[in-house]
């Protein structure tokens, strides 16, 4: 600013005939390169070379939400429309003016409210009536004083236009005692009824009007204008929008109610799968509410644990406001050409708003940039998430599945008839412990990620588990042994079951072989750039997806 000043930057782009675009465009850019320099802690050479990257890469920005930053804003709201109160607007000018609520009448008033009003001697003394005999007498003075009152404001409103204004008016509640209404159709001789009638008068006179001498008044009026004053209906709205059936003779009822509401039907989920409760589904599950839920959330609202001395994402806090933190920061962050401010950026904003403190962000920006160069598809696989375009993937895909009668013991015979070699030795025993009652209802879940490569289409599960303070404690083993513990194979198979049905539904010639990629769990603490720790991955039988699909009524819709 001080630069600005000193140079007479503003004096000289406004002398320009596009100066106030030019001035705005400088500003802007300056708000930007602040923006840049404080989270990237930039110093000036690097904060140039930041600047050359941005301009060289405008062209790419299209498809990025990063892009809403730069995108031209407005010199002036002079173009713009603007929305004031008749107080605000006082004095003012405008081309065109709508008033949509001219209509509105005076407040209701109960039988025991007190009267505020001018005394009729001279109209300065002001008084308060509490309950007097003349109570009735002085409410009515005192509404004729709120009805000249907006008179005075409705002639501030109609006075403001250059051009043209609209005025919105009809048979609405409360346009009895309206100032439009008295304008419009007030009582003959108003001016010669006692102070205390006037509002009275008017709501009968407005009372014995239908809405066809309503319009007559109005074109009465409009020919006395000599055309200044026109008269149109008001567009149709949304609840507007329907047409008489032809005849009109068909009559429609209510189905009736049923004799009693099902008491076995509800929401189930893989969370309240696991935790023994039937209606636990509102949420997106957030590692915190698997077997060990109790723990690992005391954790998370306490001292944070003993970890190595540094900051690093083993020693990042634990349980389920950790879970959504970092869950936060890969649903709002553009992969594809996310760059170092960028994911900086996301996560500073996404530990403020979940109450961690700044310290964190480097450790959160390291883990998301190693999770974005990991092959997460196998080391083999060219596929790296940080090149995936927004084109390709599905960020929080909630499901609703209709799903007839589920129980454990019904589960458990599933995966025992179907199951895939990928699945623990035990899996259908602890599949018979789970606690939920039997029940039917709606299956629905939260998918963190569905993504396309190579013709395929991928689920992918966000992890934050702490399975310890070493990379080696994030090996196949401990993943294996995780996903064991907290149900996660019964997660990914349910999940498995909701995208077989989405792909169905959406894809051509769908084929499960040809166009299903498989389960991708990443646990997010021991991801390492380039290296396939802390990556699980599965690909569920099509027999065992089939025949959870048939087992949940799979003829169903759908809802995704």
């Amino acid at each position: 600013r001080a630069v600005l000043a000193e140079e007479g930057v503003r004096a000289r782009l406004l002398a320009y005939a596009d100066g106030e675009r030019r001035l705005t465009n400088v500003l802007h850019c300056v708000e930007v390169l602040q923006r840049a320099a404080v989270e990237g802690g930039l110093g000036p050479e690097a904060l140039l070379q930041w600047l050359g990257r941005r301009v060289e890469e405008a062209g790419e920005d299209d498809g990025r939400r990063e892009a809403e930053e730069y995108q031209i804003r407005l010199e002036s709201d002079a173009a713009a429309v603007q929305v004031v109160t008749i107080h605000k607007a006082k004095g003012l000018e405008y081309p065109i003016v709508f008033c949509p609520f001219a209509w509105e009448g005076l407040r209701a008033t109960k039988a025991d409210d007190p009267a505020v009003f001018h005394g009729p001697e001279d109209g300065r003394r002001l008084v308060l009536d509490l309950g007097s005999p003349d109570l009735v007498r002085h409410r009515a003075l005192a509404q004729r004083e709120e009805l000249a009152e907006g008179l005075r404001l409705l002639y501030v409103a109609v006075t403001r236009a250059r051009q043209r204004t609209y005025l919105v008016w009809g048979r609405y509640k409360e346009t009895e005692t309206s100032a439009l209404g008295y304008l419009l159709h007030g009582p003959a001789g108003a001016g010669t009824l006692p102070l205390e009638e006037v509002v009275g008068a008017t709501a009968e006179s407005l009372a014995r009007l239908d809405d066809g001498a309503l319009r007559d008044g109005l074109a009465a009026l409009s020919t006395a204008a000599c055309g200044r004053v026109g008269v149109a209906d008001l567009p149709p709205g949304p609840g507007q929008r329907y047409a008489e059936r032809a005849g009109g003779e068909e009559v429609f009822e209510a189905r009736p109610p049923p004799d009693a509401i099902p008491a076995d039907w509800g929401l189930a989920s893989f969370s309240g799968f696991t935790s023994g409760s039937w209606e636990r589904a509102a949420h997106p599950d957030r590692d915190a509410l698997g077997p060990r839920a109790p723990e690992e959330t005391r954790e998370a609202d306490g001292p944070e644990r003993e970890g190595p001395s540094a900051p690093s994402i083993f020693s990042f806090p634990r349980g389920a406001r950790a879970g959504s933190c970092l869950h936060a920061v890969f649903e709002d962050l553009e992969f594809a050409g996310a760059g170092p401010a960028e994911v900086r950026r996301v996560a500073a904003e996404k530990l403020a708003l979940h109450g961690f403190g700044f310290e964190w962000r480097e450790t959160v920006a390291r883990m998301v940039e190693d999770v974005l160069a990991a092959p997460v598809l196998g080391p083999a696989d060219p596929l790296r998430l940080g090149k995936l375009g927004g084109g390709d993937r599905l960020t929080e895909l909630e499901f609703h599945l209709p799903i007839g009668r589920v129980s454990r013991e019904g589960l458990a015979r599933v995966f025992q008839e179907h199951g895939g070699p990928d699945l623990p030795r035990d899996f259908t025993g602890r599949l018979g412990e789970l606690g939920f009652r039997p029940a039917r209802g709606l299956l629905k879940g939260f998918i963190d990620l569905v993504f396309r490569s190579g013709g395929k289409v991928y689920l992918l599960d966000w992890k934050s588990n702490h399975l310890g303070d070493a990379a080696s404690d994030y090996g196949p083993e401990a993943l294996q042994t995780a996903m064991a513990e907290h149900y996660y194979h019964l997660q990914y198979h349910l999940y498995a079951v909701a995208l077989h049905r989405y792909l169905r539904l959406r894809v051509p010639g769908y084929r499960y072989e040809e166009h299903c990629g498989g389960a991708v769990y990443v646990f997010l603490r021991g991801v390492g750039a380039g290296g396939s720790r802390g990556v699980y991955r599965a690909l569920p039988a099509r027999g065992v997806v089939e025949a959870l699909d048939r087992y949940f009524g799979g003829g169903g819709r759908a809802g995704v």
